[in-house]
């Protein structure tokens, strides 16, 4: 993915917000989590949207692949595994025109968005966005981190999600790749207050988990391919990583790398027919 790309890709979020904004005077927001739930779990990644210029084809694709239904609000799709929302489909129908490549942006919950975003500012990133109240849903930021890889920062009004051993079809993990590892832990530890506890090379690269207020959520390691830049990649839980693989390009996406067995799980990086990369990953409970 080039810069290009990327910018077209924010401005996609961007007016994703002005959507679910606007929308939200029509009527509340769905929320990521039940109004009742006092649950926390700051710094953490907490929720996943994907930018795509075909919302449609996208909804067909994880259907098809994963089981996954979805309810729609105004211009914005929530998809459910089960009864449980996993993530949001936001349809900018310029976006990369003449492009097959669309994005993930990972949500990290946050205690107040406005000092979130004034320390991201402080600590070398940008803030492309400023939180935006949204109905239902909380303050909600784009930002970038000093490497340039983007996500947003969530002040969720109806709580966390309650964090629970994710079933097949359900996000497990989100990993950053960055050219460097190191400030990026840096980074994220300071303006989320998460820690990071390194793992030693992998692969002949640094990794490092992260933890936020009570669980491991995500891990950060440098860009493993050729001409990728800094990106989060979101993690699905899989039974058979090799068999979703072949069906995700039976039903229009790719395969990017694998599957390959890495610390006794299988994976898979794939992507959607928009070519928003994800991964898949068997996990053994």
């Amino acid at each position: 993915m080039n810069a290009n790309s990327i910018n077209k890709v924010k401005r996609g979020f961007l007016l994703g917000l002005m959507v679910l904004f606007f929308s939200s005077a029509l009527g509340q927001t769905m929320p990521i989590a039940k109004l009742d739930n006092e649950t926390s779990r700051k710094g953490e990644i907490v929720w996943i949207d994907l930018i795509t210029n075909d919302a449609k084809a996208s909804k067909k694709f994880f259907s098809n692949l994963l089981g996954w239904s979805f309810k729609n609000h105004e211009a914005y799709d929530v998809a459910l595994s089960g009864t449980k929302p996993v993530s949001g489909i936001i349809e900018d129908q310029e976006l990369l025109k003449g492009s097959k490549t669309s994005y993930w942006v990972v949500s990290a919950s946050v205690k107040d968005a406005v000092a979130t975003a004034k320390k991201i500012k402080s600590k070398g990133g940008k803030v492309l966005s400023e939180p935006m109240e949204i109905s239902g849903r909380g303050a909600v930021a784009l930002v970038e981190d000093p490497q340039g890889a983007f996500f947003s920062v969530l002040e969720n009004s109806s709580g966390d999600p309650k964090a629970s051993a994710p079933r097949n079809g359900e996000w497990m993990w989100a990993e950053l790749w960055t050219s460097d590892p190191k400030a990026a832990v840096s980074f994220y530890a300071d303006v989320l207050s998460i820690t990071a506890k390194p793992l030693g090379n992998d692969g002949g690269g640094e990794y490092f988990i992260l933890k936020g207020d009570t669980y491991e959520f995500g891990g950060i390691t440098k860009i493993p391919v050729k001409d990728e830049v800094p990106i989060w990649i979101p993690v699905l839980r899989v039974e058979d990583a090799a068999g979703i693989a072949d069906k995700a390009v039976k039903l229009g996406g790719s395969i990017l790398i694998g599957p390959a067995t890495v610390a006794g799980n299988k994976v898979a990086l794939i992507t959607t027919p928009s070519g928003a990369p994800f991964m898949v990953q068997e996990w053994d409970l």
